[in-house]
């Protein structure tokens, strides 16, 4: 295990030790106090995590390909207690280990079958990696927040509300944006403005190679090659009324050249514009939430070049989660035309056990095997604590 591993490990078992303590919580209006602080409060962390396990089968003429892979995640974070910011800064880190289980990782399925863009957000075959190491600093009387760091830039950016991989839809499509060149990790600056209004606005900008090795931990911008982003988000309603928020965000990604010359980081630009909307009344035992995402991109930064989804997911009772999604996009490798069509079933067992079950179905041109369509079943399940 190398140096960065072991230090990541020791700091993740110092957390849940201190975790499995009974802390006091800190006085929200108490005075800016030097010695205000217990020592159980300067040291208070919070830790969380999940083991997801996800298996994939894509049937064609040419038979069933299979994957199957495991994604074990830690997090924690902990407010910085000094006597000038009072607990608005605040340190924040996940790691991670990916694995496949056998040949074939999740993520590596859309390649083998000749997929526009990924059939699944994440379960690569990455192993140890940290994804986020960085400080946030919030300013309450402007609503801003400023994060700085290593971090993956795409969880404050482009988003969409239904949920990713690990909880809604699988494919790309839906639970990521192959229409954008959002880079695996890297060094970065992030900042958050939500003024008392219905508008919002966000900056970043971050290296587009990320690390030298993803057990790293980079805090320096020691590559003018970056990628930016810049967003503005539009409330037509009070969040209490229902959701119905308008997004555009504008991206660019320099081209890296990496050691391998068959394997250069091309360079692109793009936009985004999100609807996320509520279909049913705020007080709705069964809430109805979903999007539509326009996107196109320019350059050879992005799996797809043009991407039209929309999605929906509501509860059928508190523990039954279904959805359902469809969009249609253009590959940017090979300019083939594909269209998906997914739908999901998600049962909770109480705060933290979870199955799913998933059905996609791919249509268009490029497929290995020669065929017109492609179906994809996928079954995970998740320990959450």
């Amino acid at each position: 295990m190398s140096f960065h591993q072991h230090t990541a490990l020791i700091v993740l078992l110092t957390a849940a030790s201190l975790q499995a303590e009974n802390l006091s919580e800190i006085e929200e209006d108490s005075p800016l106090d030097a010695d205000k602080y217990s020592l159980a409060d300067r040291i208070r962390l919070s830790l969380g995590g999940s083991l997801d396990v996800l298996g994939m089968t894509a049937f064609g003429s040419d038979g069933g390909d299979t994957a199957l892979g495991t994604d074990f995640t830690l997090r924690l974070s902990k407010p910085i207690l000094l006597p000038v910011v009072d607990e608005t800064l605040s340190f924040h880190a996940r790691v991670r280990y990916r694995s496949a289980i056998g040949p074939t990782a999740p993520s590596a399925l859309g390649s083998e079958i000749g997929a526009a863009w990924g059939v699944v957000d994440g379960f690569n075959d990455a192993g140890f990696e940290v994804p986020d190491f960085y400080f946030s600093q919030l300013i309450p009387s402007k609503n801003i927040e400023i994060r700085y760091g290593q971090m993956v830039i795409d969880s404050q950016f482009d988003g969409q509300g239904v949920g990713g991989a690990k909880e809604t839809f699988q494919n790309r499509a839906f639970s990521a944006h192959p229409a954008a060149a959002f880079p695996r990790l890297g060094a970065g600056l992030t900042i958050a403005w939500d003024p008392e209004n219905a508008w919002d606005f966000a900056f970043g900008v971050t290296t587009v190679q990320g690390t030298a090795s993803s057990e790293q931990v980079d805090f320096t911008f020691n590559s003018s090659d970056l990628f930016t982003v810049a967003q503005v988000g539009y409330e037509f309603r009070p969040k209490s009324e229902g959701l119905q928020r308008l997004q555009m965000a504008v991206w660019h990604s320099d081209a890296v050249e990496t050691d391998d010359p068959n394997n250069v980081l091309g360079s692109g630009q793009g936009t985004s514009i999100t609807y996320e909307y509520s279909l049913t009344p705020p007080d709705s035992e069964n809430e109805i939430t979903g999007f539509t995402r326009l996107a196109w991109a320019s350059g050879s930064a992005t799996d797809a070049s043009f991407l039209l989804v929309s999605g929906a997911i509501t509860d059928i009772c508190p523990r039954n989660h279904i959805g359902l999604g469809a969009g249609i996009g253009r590959g940017e490798a090979n300019k083939n035309w594909q269209g998906v069509i997914e739908a999901f079933y998600r049962y909770k067992f109480q705060k933290h056990g979870e199955v799913s079950l998933n059905a996609q179905l791919l249509a268009g041109q490029g497929f290995v095997d020669d065929s017109a369509i492609r179906m994809i079943i996928g079954a995970g399940a998740r320990v959450s604590f």
